[in-house]
């Protein structure tokens, strides 16, 4: 019988549980590829040498968004589940040539409300920034952001939260000394803030990993080195722009370059990618100067050398609350986890006599029942 209730249990507690405290693991997402890995030898999609950088997910559609530049420019769709090809977005009116930048899209992610956003890259002060806005898979995309950042270089890194007119954009650059922030007013274009630059962040420090916190935070890393939080002013006022070192040496690896950051169950999920090796690592990122490395995974069974050190990570919740990891590595293709929560011993003990207690009352009125 325990056993029995045990099951039940564990089968009735939902990944979105609400908990104090818990742990997560990283469950291979079995059905993806038939077991978490799209190597670059399964789709041509995913070949070509350091030419797939951007990945983003969207849970409500179950998409997931890979930017390709192998012998053109695509942005590649994934089912999110399977792995199995879902077509390419539209790039009518992509800007190619010497005014598209270095590379005509780059980085990609999507907002809170599922609409997808896209970055060139710059490698020079006087070249525009093209972000680009696609209200869904099926649109033509617009232009959400034209125009230069004041950096030598934008666009190696790009993130986006937010929904409408609260959607927020930051990227970054090999030659920024911060992130460049842009805001809207109307949740189609955007302008970027008069200043970003972050104090105590050194040039390119945001460089190939970056993410939000939360709308006013951001978090970015650059290669071999710490990783740094800095605060957004909406106003540009660089005296409120500090950046905030954080190097717990004891778990962080040097070649931990690429990063994601979420928030589940009020618990903050940091996730890492050795560009070296394929190694996924999951920390609880409570505290940002004591990261607890709650699991690793690699999913690959063989390497190809990243010499950029590029890539992309992304988080995504689906409708149901469960939530998803995709690592993308570049010249490596596409790791996909389930990310699971695993409640506390007391929790799953108080839960469990909740059940037990269900039970007996359902007995005892069976039995008043019978007598009766």
């Amino acid at each position: 019988m325990t056993r029995k209730i045990l099951a039940f249990l564990l089968a009735v507690i939902p990944l979105n549980f609400s908990l104090v405290k818990a742990d997560f693991i990283l469950s291979p997402l079995m059905d993806f590829s038939g077991g978490g890995w799209l190597s670059p030898a399964e789709t041509t999609q995913l070949q070509g040498a350091n030419v797939q950088r951007g990945i983003s997910y969207n849970g409500a559609s179950n998409e997931l968004f890979v930017v390709d530049r192998n012998g053109d420019n695509f942005v590649r769709v994934f089912n999110g589940t399977t792995g199995a090809s879902n077509g390419n977005l539209d790039l009518t009116g992509l800007i190619t040539g010497a005014p598209g930048g270095t590379f005509p899209i780059n980085m990609i992610d999507v907002g809170d409300d599922g609409v997808i956003y896209a970055a060139n890259l710059t490698t020079a002060a006087a070249t525009n920034l093209h972000v680009y806005r696609w209200a869904n898979s099926a649109a033509v995309p617009t232009l959400a952001f034209s125009a230069t950042t004041g950096y030598s270089r934008t666009g190696d890194s790009f993130a986006v939260t937010g929904s409408g007119v609260n959607t927020r954009i930051i990227a970054s650059g090999g030659g920024s000394t911060g992130v460049a922030l842009f805001d809207t007013v109307d949740g189609i274009t955007f302008t970027q803030t008069p200043a970003n630059i972050a104090a105590n962040i050194p040039t390119g420090g945001l460089r190939l990993a970056l993410d939000f916190i939360d709308s006013n935070t951001a978090i970015g890393k650059q290669t071999g080195n710490v990783f740094y939080t800095a605060s957004l002013n909406a106003e540009g006022n660089p005296a409120s722009t500090i950046g905030t070192a954080f190097n717990p040496s004891t778990l962080l690896n040097p070649n931990e370059n690429l990063l994601a950051f979420t928030l589940t169950s009020s618990i903050p999920l940091l996730a890492t990618l050795e560009t070296n090796s394929n190694l996924v690592r999951l920390y609880n990122a409570s505290d940002l100067s004591n990261l607890v490395l709650l699991g690793s995974s690699n999913l690959t069974t063989a390497f190809v050398a990243n010499g950029n050190a590029v890539g992309d990570l992304t988080f995504g919740t689906l409708p149901d609350g469960s939530l998803r990891l995709y690592a993308l590595n570049t010249n490596n293709g596409i790791q996909a986890f389930e990310i699971q929560a695993i409640p506390e011993p007391s929790s799953i003990a108080l839960a469990t006599l909740g059940v037990v207690g269900i039970i007996a009352r359902r007995r005892q009125l069976a039995n008043r029942k019978q007598v009766s």
